[in-house]
């Protein structure tokens, strides 16, 4: 059975800030896990074991989640709930791309994963083939970054309820001023009404005075 546990994390560093798609830490792994599986698993998957839709499902899922995870950030900005759908479904691929990875695993080695039951006494563990080390490695690797998204998505949810609290709470003072606004625009259109009229008595006064010239 393979070994999960004792997923080695990165130090503590200090995060840069995010510019863009490709500052987040969370599209960075998924990107290079996507690599690592056309790299480290797909060579070891042309001996025919292995069907051909299960390897482009293993293909397609991998190299789609990083995309996701780019797109939903673009779309943060234009359609908060499209982008917050789309950040979730790339959470779920990685679920998904983790039972992808055990099953071309288990079909190209001829084996079944088992249950954490080992006999009394274990026979010497045979060599691991680089592939089966790979797909172990690239499995903790969507695991800890599903957690990762997850946060990631929690901190977009705190920052919409942020920015809905402070639309809510400039709302009165939008629609103050968009009155003020209005009676302004009311008033000036008053005092051109007037300027015209003054200029209309006086343009009488002047034909009167030249009649009466």
């Amino acid at each position: 059975m393979a070994d999960y546990g004792n997923f080695k994390r990165q130090g503590y560093r200090v995060k840069k800030p995010i510019r863009s798609f490709k500052d987040l830490e969370v599209y960075y792994r998924t990107e290079q896990a996507s690599v690592r599986i056309i790299k480290d698993v797909m060579p070891h998957l042309a001996d025919g074991k292995c069907p051909e839709k299960l390897k482009d499902q293993l293909l397609t899922c991998g190299l789609r989640i990083p995309q996701m995870i780019a797109e939903s950030h673009s779309k943060r900005f234009d359609d908060k709930t499209l982008a917050l759908k789309m950040l979730d479904e790339a959470k779920h691929a990685c679920n998904t791309v983790v039972v992808y990875l055990e099953q071309v695993r288990d079909v190209s080695m001829g084996t079944v994963s088992k249950a954490p039951n080992p006999p009394a006494e274990a026979p010497a563990a045979p060599s691991v083939p680089p592939m089966v080390t790979a797909c172990n490695e690239i499995i903790r690797e969507y695991a800890f970054t599903r957690v990762k998204i997850l946060n990631l998505l929690k901190a977009w949810l705190k920052f919409e309820d942020r920015d809905q609290r402070i639309s809510e709470a400039r709302a009165p003072q939008a629609a103050e001023y968009q009155a003020t606004i209005r009676n302004q625009a009311a008033q000036i259109k008053q005092q051109q009404a007037e300027i015209a009229k003054l200029r209309g008595d006086l343009e009488k006064l002047k034909v009167a005075g030249r009649h009466a010239g």
